[in-house]
């Protein structure tokens, strides 16, 4: 799920159609919920930032800055064999 906390909403619906994002993201309305909610592992400064939660919601992986698909894709599997 993203968590648009700098773009006003048409910004962000426009980066979402340029590039293609199929997850869900929270506009600006909510933003600030969602980042009250992850503030304890992340701060609102580090932007791009991917959290990985395991089964029980809790934070198994994070990464702070870009990520690309293959270490995302070895921190999700990591995740789903624990």
């Amino acid at each position: 799920m993203g968590i648009n906390v700098r773009d006003n909403d048409a910004s962000a619906v426009a980066f979402e159609r340029t590039f293609d994002i199929t997850y869900p993201s929270i506009n600006t309305e909510t933003s600030s919920e969602a980042m009250l909610a992850v503030s304890s592992v992340l701060p609102q400064s580090a932007v791009p930032s991917t959290i990985i939660l395991d089964d029980q919601g809790r934070v198994a992986a994070r990464v702070i800055g870009p990520g690309t698909y293959v270490t995302f894709e070895t921190l999700i599997n990591a995740t789903l064999k624990s």
